[in-house]
């Protein structure tokens, strides 16, 4: 599956623990300039997604986000996914435990095209 080619410019692949690192660092000095880039994140996951639910035949999708985290709640939200609840505490961040939000999606909506 992955690497997986999302179009031209992005390629989605898997990051190796040796990454870690680097790709903090990344995101550390880029933070301004990933924040206009936000609209790359949602078309990733809707090709991923059209993958998962075409190629793979999987059924059901979740994305899981931070209660706090706006920007990430904003993409399944944005897809159609459906809000199934808060996991509360379910996560240590930085200093403190997060409540974390599980939204699903299932194939037969997707066909559909109820949120395409």
């Amino acid at each position: 599956m992955l690497p997986f080619q999302v179009n031209d410019a992005i390629q989605l692949k898997l990051i190796k623990p040796q990454d870690r690192e680097e790709l903090y660092s990344l995101i550390d000095l880029n933070r301004v300039f990933l924040r206009e880039w936000l609209g790359i994140v949602t078309t990733a996951i809707e090709k991923l997604i059209t993958y998962l639910f075409n190629d793979l035949k999987l059924n059901r999708v979740i994305i899981q986000c931070a209660e706090s985290n706006i920007r990430s709640r904003a993409i399944p939200e944005k897809l159609g996914f459906v809000n199934e609840g808060i996991s509360r505490q379910a996560q240590w961040l930085y200093d403190h435990y997060e409540n974390i939000v599980t939204y699903s999606l299932l194939s037969s909506e997707w066909q559909e095209g109820i949120v395409k």
